[in-house]
């Protein structure tokens, strides 16, 4: 990510640039209040700095403003505090010249012929001699004869005092540059409180003031007003550019609170550029930031729109208060582009190492910096505002960054971006709108908000109630494409050095949609994190993909849905994120696909303890006409390896999208991960992924759920559904989608859930197959260490086959695995609730068969309660039962009930399925008197299945065997005869 850009800042102002081409760096940020009664407007305008309009003629360029720019090389910038004022002992103007109350040009050259290179005339006075204007005296310099003279410069060492009226304009040339410097050393040898009046005359450019005190510590009182304005263009001629004012000071710095006008000239081709206004204190910023600017860029006619203007205000230390008003927007254009807008910020660093934020900022930012407009051409891009200071208390941002929009010919521009960085905050917020402007193609990308700390961190940050909220969504393309969402990034640090990161009502609020359009854009999203130390943070997110027009034929596809990205590397999160909206838009027109579902991401890189309240929608737009369903979103939550997860509290939809001709989309996907620190706790769990339906294509497939723990971990209060989508709906030969899967990996410890899991293949309406089932399987030595975790399960699982209501076969019943692989020690199981893992039906084919691989493999002892269905789908032809298996080298109890019938079918019934308990190692298998083992073939031909008791021992009357008085085991064929042959104890 780009930076404070500190370096290029002090660049741009110590070599006396006017820095309009410099700023803040590209990029987006996002928020969204704006206006309010308690928000600043802009103080008295002191300074006017205009470029010339140039309206008149056919095509002639508006003329660009000025700039004006203060700073001190070696202090401090404070308000008036009733300092001596300087005196001049021996003034340059001869008091008979002021007897008329005017000092012209003439007059000074018969006092002290100047030294004359160029066009400049440089008066150098004696030594001891100042200047002193009076106040009621006019110095008067029109008289200077334009390609001759342009520029009057004193030099002294001793004081200069401007008080009465300077007259800088000629009618038929730019107006005079005037410029002052002195060497003294006294503590303020320069003084202004005068009118300067240097506007150009038509079409002619303003005047350019300058004052420099050079001395040690020598500052200067600066409390003057002027205007500098280009003069207005003619049929012909362009209109005139603004001066500039320039003042700098070896030492303090004495300002008014005012504001400065410095907006671009309008004209009929090309609109004037706005100007610059700079403050830099090469000391403390001790006055307050109250002053103001507007420096809007000219609007355009058949050429661009004028860019906005750039602020610059900054200070080494202090402790500086706010209530500052900056209006920067770009021009307007009807035939060209609008303006862009530039950068600025309000900072307090150490800008001679670039190593550290300093000092501290208090109160309200409210700046408006919109891309110009445009009728035929592109909207111009908004403008990027940064604060800095190492403690922010009490500050409120609040911005317009608005992308320009178009009407007719062009794109939106992009939105800009609001940013803050501080390492200690308290009740700070940054809220507006940074969107892109809307496009008569496509619409402009959204902006974004960041809110962090950077350069060289302290070992300790604090953080309290500080607050994103705000707008950074995409403009609306039209016949293009539409914009995407912007983003906000909270408290990523700009280095490893945090040693603690403490943050308490800490939230970002964002609505960052995409924008519709032929290809819609996609939505935005939310990054932010820390390295360590204890959070507690809130995040909202609407950040939906943007719905397709159908403008553009068949490639006209929703945006995908945002992502909310958090990570640490260590420490204590309490985060919750609730009602995120962040799904994928709809297609359009005769092909659209759906957008992808959106993301959620909390990982913890090291040792994390997440305490999570997450709830929101990250469903998968719909595919119209042949375009498919969109791909359902994700949720991932990581504690790191030797992290831990206190509470998880998850409700998230990750849906597949529909489609009308095309496929359904498949469901999204969760992967869920504590570490070694735990026991982990997800409580009031509820992920649905369901693969999206198709009116007459195939339903897409479920989604899966991945669970990884290293130690003793609890999934309580859950809710998932995996299901397949419905395929052909309303007519055709689509398949129903296939389920997806729960996996669990873990251990060490205990893994207890408590589990409603619904993971059916989705039926097919027309001629199709039913979809195929899955179910879920546990790993209990996923690390191999030959010692396994112990699962205690309970909770209803649904993982049916999909039905065929036509001419397709029925889907493959699901089905389970519970695995302890080559383990030595550990691996207990105890498992109740009621299973089906039925095979579907089918109208007039094959149901389906069932799973031939569920099994449970484990080393421990496995008390089963469950009552389980495995059966062959119905059909015209039954289908096979599955096959169920339970195997381990301790004691096996059966309390519930196992039952895989064949399915029934008027041409043949299916057979019967395996049932076999005790694999020849286990210690000792009891059938407790409710427990029920039947493997029967499918009514009426289905030839009955097998059932196996075979615990460690021999047989027929095997010690280890035990068969409680009520235990049923049966055997049956499709027509009801008893198979004895068919069940073996040993």
């Amino acid at each position: 990510m780009k930076r404070f850009n500190a370096a290029m800042t002090m660049v741009c102002l110590l070599t006396g640039m006017f820095i309009a081409g410099c700023g803040g760096d590209d990029g987006g940020g996002g928020g969204g209040g704006g206006g309010g009664s308690n928000l600043p407007s802009l103080p008295a305008i002191r300074w006017t700095l205009n470029g010339g309009t140039a309206i008149t003629g056919a095509a002639t360029n508006g003329g660009n403003a000025g700039s004006a720019i203060f700073q001190t090389t070696n202090g401090d910038v404070l308000l008036d505090d009733g300092r001596t004022r300087p005196t001049v002992a021996t003034n340059f103007i001869a008091p008979a010249l002021l007897v008329d109350n005017t000092v012209t040009y003439a007059d000074l050259v018969a006092i002290l012929a100047p030294g004359i290179a160029g066009t400049t005339a440089t008066f150098a006075l004696p030594a001891g001699t100042g200047f002193e204007l009076p106040s009621g005296a006019t110095l008067d310099l029109s008289d200077a004869v334009g390609g001759v003279v342009d520029t009057v410069a004193f030099t002294t060492d001793a004081s200069i005092i401007i008080t009465g009226t300077v007259t800088l304009t000629r009618a038929t040339a730019a107006s005079v540059g005037l410029t002052f410097s002195t060497t003294s050393v006294v503590t303020t040898p320069i003084l202004v409180t005068g009118l300067f009046n240097g506007q150009g005359s038509a079409t002619r450019n303003g005047a350019v003031v300058g004052f420099t005190t050079t001395g040690v510590n020598a500052g200067i009182i600066f409390l003057g007003r002027g205007d500098l304005s280009g003069g207005a263009g003619d049929a012909a001629t362009n209109g005139g550019n603004a001066g500039a004012l320039q003042v700098s000071a070896a030492g303090d710095m004495i300002l008014s609170i005012f504001g400065v006008r410095a907006n671009g000239g309008a004209g009929t081709a090309v609109g004037g550029n706005a100007g610059v206004f700079a403050i830099l204190a090469r000391g403390d910023m001790l006055a307050p930031i109250n002053w103001g600017l507007e420096a809007n860029g000219g609007d355009g006619g058949t050429g661009n729109g004028g860019t906005g203007g750039v602020v610059q205000i900054v200070g080494l230390t202090g402790a500086a208060t706010m209530f500052c008003r900056l209006i920067t927007n770009g021009g307007n254009s009807t035939g060209g582009n609008g303006g862009n807008v530039g950068g600025g910020f309000i900072a307090i660093y150490d800008f001679v190492g670039f190593t550290s934020l300093a000092g501290s900022l208090t109160g309200t930012l409210y700046r408006t910096a919109e891309g110009g407009d445009s009728v035929n051409g592109n909207g111009g891009l908004a403008g990027n505002y940064e604060l800095a200071a190492a403690t922010f208390t009490d500050v409120r941002y609040t911005g317009t960054h608005l992308g320009g929009t178009s009407t007719i010919g062009g794109n939106g521009g992009n939105g800009g971006s609001m940013r803050a960085y501080a390492y200690d905050m308290t009740n700070v917020q940054l809220d507006g709108n940074v969107s892109g402007g809307d496009g008569a193609v496509t619409g402009g990308n959204g902006g974004s908000f960041h809110l962090y700390a950077i350069f060289t961190e302290p070992a300790t940050e604090t953080w309290t109630n500080a607050v994103i909220s705000g707008t950074a969504s995409g403009g609306t393309g039209t016949t293009g494409n539409g914009g995407n969402g912007g983003s906000a990034q909270y408290g990523i640090p700009g280095s490893a050095t945090v040693v603690a990161w403490n943050v308490t009502g800490g939230s970002v609020n964002l609505t960052a949609t995409g924008g519709a359009g032929v290809d819609a854009g996609n939505g935005g999203g939310i990054s932010a994190g820390h390295n360590s130390g204890t959070q507690v943070i809130n995040l909202a997110l609407n950040a939906n993909g943007g719905t397709a027009n159908g403008t553009a034929g068949a490639a006209t596809d929703g945006g995908n849905g945002g992502v909310v990205n958090y990570l640490t590397t260590s420490g204590t999160v309490t985060l919750t994120a609730t009602g995120l909206a962040i799904s994928g838009g709809n297609g359009a027109s005769t092909a659209g696909v759906g957008g992808n579902g959106g993301a959620i991401s909390v990982v913890g890189a090291n040792n994390a303890n997440l305490t999570l309240t997450i709830s929101g929608n990250a469903n998968a737009g719909s595919g119209a006409g042949t375009g498919n369903g969109g791909i359902g979103g994700s949720l991932t939550v990581n504690s790191g390896a030797t992290g831990v997860i206190t509470t998880a509290n998850l409700d998230v939809n990750a849906n597949g999208g529909s489609a009308a001709n095309g496929n359904g989309g498949a469901g999204g996907f969760a992967l869920l991960v504590s570490g070694s620190a735990g026991p982990s706790n997800f409580t009031n769990m509820d992920f649905d992924a369901i693969g999206g339906s198709s009116a007459t294509g195939d339903g897409g497939d479920g989604g899966d759920m991945d669970f990884d723990f290293e130690t003793t971990a609890t999934v309580s209060g859950a809710s998932v559904n995996l299901s397949g989508g419905a395929g052909s709906t309303t007519s055709g030969g689509g398949n129903g989608g296939d389920s997806g899967n729960v996996d669990f990996d873990t251990d060490a410890g205990t893994l207890t859930v408590s589990m409603a899991l619904t993971s059916d293949g989705g039926s097919a309406g027309g001629a199709g197959d039913g979809g195929d089932a899955e179910g879920f399987q546990v790993s209990l030595d996923d690390d191999n260490d030959n010692a396994a975790a112990a699962i205690v399960w309970s909770g209803n699982v649904n993982a049916r086959g999909g039905a065929s209501a036509g001419a397709g076969n029925g889907g493959r019943g699901g089905g389970f695995g519970i695995l302890d692989g080559a383990a030595a020690t550990g691996g207990n199981v105890t498992v109740s609730g009621t299973w089906n893992f039925n095979a579907g039906s089918s109208g007039s084919a094959t149901g389906g068969l069932g799973l031939t691989t569920t099994t449970i493999a484990v080393t421990g002892n496995v008390t089963f309660n469950s009552a389980m269905t495995a059966h062959g789908g119905a059909g015209n032809t039954g289908g096979t039962a599955g096959s169920i298996g339970i195997t381990t080298d301790a004691n096996i109890n059966i309390n519930g009930s196992i039952v895989a019938n064949g399915g029934a079918g008027p041409a043949a019934g299916g057979t019967g399925g395996a049932i076999s308990i005790g694999g020849n190692v286990a210690t000792q298998l009891t059938l407790g008197g409710s427990s029920v083992l039947r493997a029967n073939g499918g009514a009426t031909t289905g030839a009955g299945g097998t059932i196996a008791l075979n615990p460690a021992g021999v047989g027929p009357a095997n010690p280890a065997l035990i068969e409680t008085a009520g235990s049923v085991v049966e055997v049956l064929n499709g027509a009801g005869v008893a198979q004895p042959a068919n069940i073996t104890r040993d």
